[in-house]
């Protein structure tokens, strides 16, 4: 019988207020077809959009979601891409 080794994870913290370049994205999701999530992605995209741009020293490589049709929405068709 083979035995389990357990490996205990690592915290890391992304330093935000250094001066070197990160490069960084966002994943939005929405997860339901619900009335109040009407607006989820496009809501979740400006939080992003606005975050990101709060840090010079971030390199925003893109905003991406899953394709609509993959998460059973009709709305705001992302087609697996970024925005």
């Amino acid at each position: 019988m083979a035995q389990t080794q357990i490996i205990q994870p690592t915290k890391k913290t992304l330093k935000t207020d250094d001066d070197e370049k990160h490069n960084v994205c966002a994943y939005c999701r929405v997860s339901t077809d619900e009335f109040d999530q009407k607006n989820s992605l496009a809501s979740q995209k400006m939080f992003f959009e606005r975050y990101f741009d709060k840090h010079e020293n971030w390199n925003n490589l893109g905003i991406f979601a899953d394709a609509t049709d993959i998460i059973g929405l009709k709305q705001n068709p992302t087609n697996g891409r970024r925005f």
